[in-house]
């Protein structure tokens, strides 16, 4: 099974080989904690455009720019590494306004 490193990750061959067919691997695979990343150059409809699927974070057939495995794993890592921070400023945000009536309260509680 042929793997590489992109990002701090063990991408891993996940390429589906029918029987008898040369072993070619267009399709590479790795886990960030609950995600699995899949990037390929072997999509059907898409060949030979590098796509990526993160299905847990809702990205299906995304295309990339890459022209090999290393950059199509690097631009998709980084693609969702991306939407998480998106995420995680969008929850952040929320939390301002309360944070912000929180210290005025615990302020105005002080001046009494």
């Amino acid at each position: 099974m042929k793997t590489f490193n992109a990002r701090g990750c063990v991408w891993t061959d996940t390429t589906q080989y029918s029987r008898g067919d040369e072993k070619i691997p267009t399709t590479f695979s790795t886990k960030v904690g609950e995600h699995r990343i899949t990037v390929t150059n072997g999509h059907i409809h898409w060949r030979p455009t590098f796509i990526f699927h993160c299905f847990s974070l809702g990205l299906d057939t995304c295309p990339l720019s890459a022209q090999n495995h290393q950059d199509a794993a690097e631009q998709a890592f980084d693609r969702c590494r991306e939407k998480v921070t998106k995420a995680l400023r969008a929850f952040d945000e929320l939390l301002e306004p309360a944070a912000k009536q929180s210290e005025s309260e615990q302020a105005a509680g002080k001046q009494v």
